[in-house]
């Protein structure tokens, strides 16, 4: 972090920080973060924030362990202390998307906060002395911090709750990089120096990219602190100590479930060299934002390159930067420490780490577009030195500068966050600012998404369409396969959305929606009325017996795959199992009305209408707008030959339904003297 002397004579070179003391040198920062977000973080989940968030039973527990090891994958696997840091929000009464998202701007305001802190110390390091002084080195510490705050490459971090993994892992970066700079002018470094081998360890339990941080610290004392490598020797207790961190990465890596969207092997193999075919043009995407930032998407349907072609001219660029980034380091290390925080940040997921579901995030560049924004505010503020002859003039200049600079980001910003305001909003972007032609699992992902919210709108027409051209895809994901089949299902194509479950649950067992939509079509549930039987009843019913009771040994807590079941149980005259299963549906899921109906049903039948009036008697209380429930509380009681209580229930389905005339007849009936 460097640039040409100004003619400000520098107060000061030892990066001992004093003089950061106004509020406006913090205040304005948060102050951008806030302007660009508030109003904009309402809404729901989105995205695998479901899956990550909502419905995971061990984070809403308040278990982070077990969300962040225990179960089958989930975004959050292996990432405990972003899992703990949900479970601490939860603890709180935080427990709403709007809620987390908010939690989520605070730790962005601060991360702006920390890196105005970092820049300026930075700005007056040793090896940087006699460049600024103390009063410029805060202006344009202040200056990059509130750009960063209100930058719209930001938003895929800040509000897609999820990502407070990567949030987390920079203020844990951040952190150490000042824990780092004041040990440099510390008399007694030792206790900096665990300050920060404290936070690379819990940015380790972050996010797997974190990787790269142990080297990142040792090559940013380096290039702001220490004249040579040689110098460092001494610090060799406080490098061995950033080098263990490492293992803190290995056993979240050991610990966690295995994860089937990332690697050369994964749901969508690809080759380390394609791979780097199609991470080329993504990094030259992310440099382009970072100082252009627009066109924005939640969701990019970036194919995975196979041929050389398309990535000759963007891999040359990437190539010569990695070069200059080798060459700036040898020749000037503070510039070159800027490209190697934009290369090892981004490294894991460009290169090592494919996540073939994924392979443009917004979210990935949160910090490596300092390398990007860095530069253009120095080389901005040389300029305004060349320009303007006084302290005063050049202090109004980059003021006006910066204004309109964040005048400038902030509506970006709230207009990208505004789409991140629910699933139907976001899905729904994508889908229009997506060309989606070229057969990738990513377009897939996108068509499916849309197919299920257009269906949810009544658009079943328009939601087959999209469904057909998702599963034209070289793959799709396990929900959208699931959603697939529900849409062929109610088509009446059944036996190929069974052929299709049937190929899912045999790569997924665990799959709940893929074991439940099987078993209900091996059932005949979506047969048309009126079909025929088939002559292969007998087996499909045993195959979905088999199936619904493997899942609820996994799931003991689903009362839908219990009522399922006990539906089956009570075809194979297994009244006792079926009314055990049909019951424990009812105690799951009281305000569920099948599952009720079906155990009156079975206790009608097999008990008579005592045994089923007694169960019914509660439920019928608790549905006193009901219709149904009052109808049948009526019948069972006279069947009961309880005259006053079938008037009560004929009484309340008259509340109901005024003008029933055979209700109303029913009741004179029973009037007493009739």
């Amino acid at each position: 972090m460097t640039a040409r002397p100004t003619r400000e004579s520098p107060a000061a070179t030892t990066g001992s920080g004093r003089g950061w003391s106004g509020s406006w040198s913090w205040s304005l920062p948060v102050a951008a973060a806030l302007l660009a977000y508030g109003g904009s973080l309402g809404g729901d989940y989105v995205h695998d924030d479901h899956a990550a968030i909502a419905q995971n039973t061990a984070l809403q527990a308040g278990d982070w362990f077990a969300a962040a090891f225990g179960g089958s994958h989930s975004p959050l696997s292996g990432r405990p202390v972003a899992c703990a840091s949900f479970a601490l929000s939860g603890a709180f009464g935080i427990d709403t998307a709007a809620g987390h998202r908010v939690v989520n701007l605070l730790l962005h305001a601060l991360n702006a906060v920390l890196l105005a802190a970092v820049v300026r110390r930075t700005l007056l390091a040793p090896n940087l002395a006699g460049i600024h002084g103390e009063r410029r080195a805060t202006w344009i510490a202040t200056g990059l911090a509130m750009l960063f705050a209100c930058h719209p490459l930001t938003v895929d971090a800040v509000a897609y709750v999820t990502q407070r993994s990567m949030l987390l892992m920079a203020t844990a970066l951040l952190t150490a990089l000042l824990a780092t700079l004041r040990a440099g002018s510390a008399t007694r470094p030792g206790a900096w120096h665990a300050v920060a081998i404290a936070a690379v360890a819990l940015g380790m339990g972050c996010k797997e990219e974190f990787v790269a941080a142990p080297l990142l610290v040792v090559l940013f004392e380096r290039a702001y602190l220490a004249p040579s490598f040689a110098a460092l020797r001494s610090r060799w207790r406080f490098h061995a100590g950033l080098a263990a961190t490492w293992l803190v990465l290995l056993a979240c890596v050991v610990l966690a479930p295995p994860n089937r969207t990332v690697g050369f092997d994964a749901i969508v193999r690809v080759s380390p060299f394609e791979w780097l075919l199609t991470q080329a043009p993504v990094v030259c995407h992310y440099a382009r934002l970072a100082l252009w930032p627009s066109p924005l998407l939640p969701v990019y349907d970036w194919p995975v390159v196979r041929t050389l072609g398309p990535s000759v001219l963007p891999g040359s660029m990437v190539l010569l930067a990695i070069a200059a980034t080798i060459w700036l380091w040898r020749r000037r290390p503070a510039w070159g420490w800027l490209g190697a925080l934009f290369f090892l940040l981004l490294a894991p997921t460009s290169s090592v780490l494919p996540i073939v579901t994924e392979p443009v995030a917004e979210r990935r560049v949160y910090l490596p577009m300092l390398a990007v924004l860095v530069p253009v505010g120095l080389a901005a503020t040389a300029a305004i030195g060349r320009g303007f002859a006084t302290s005063r003039a050049q202090a109004i200049a980059g003021g006006v500068l910066i204004g309109a600079v964040v005048a400038l980001a902030v509506p970006t910003t709230r207009a990208h966050a505004d789409v991140y305001a629910n699933d139907a909003v976001l899905w729904a972007y994508s889908y229009d600012h997506n060309e989606l032609t070229n057969g990738s699992l990513v377009a897939g992902t996108i068509l499916a998404n849309q197919a299920v919210l257009l269906r949810h709108l009544g658009k079943v027409a328009d939601s087959d369409r999209l469904f057909d051209r998702a599963a034209q895809s070289e793959t799709m994901l396990t929900g959208a396969e699931a959603s697939y089949a529900t849409s062929l299902l109610e088509r009446g194509r059944e036996d190929e959305a069974i052929a299709r479950l049937r190929v899912l649950r045999a790569d997924r067992p665990d799959h709940r929606l893929a074991t439940v939509l099987l078993a209900k079509a091996l059932m005949g549930i979506y047969a048309p009325p009126g079909t025929p039987a088939r002559a292969d009843a007998a087996p499909r019913r045993a195959e979905a017996q088999r199936i619904l009771g493997e899942l609820v040994q996994r799931r003991p807590g689903d009362a839908e795959a219990h009522n399922l079941l006990g539906m089956i149980l009570a075809e194979q005259s297994r009244m006792g199992e079926a009314e055990a299963a049909l019951r424990r549906a009812v105690e799951l899921a009281p305000d569920q009305p099948l599952f009720a109906d079906n155990l009156l049903l079975l206790l009608r039948r097999e008990r008579g209408a005592q045994a089923a009036l007694t169960f019914w008697r509660p439920i019928a209380a608790g549905r006193p707008n009901d219709v149904g429930a009052q109808q049948n509380l009526a019948q069972l009681c006279l069947e009961t030959g309880d005259r006053a209580g079938a008037r009560a229930a004929l009484q309340a389905v008259l509340r109901l339904q005024p003008g029933d005339a055979a209700t109303r007849s029913l009741l004179e009936q029973l009037q007493p003297g009739r």
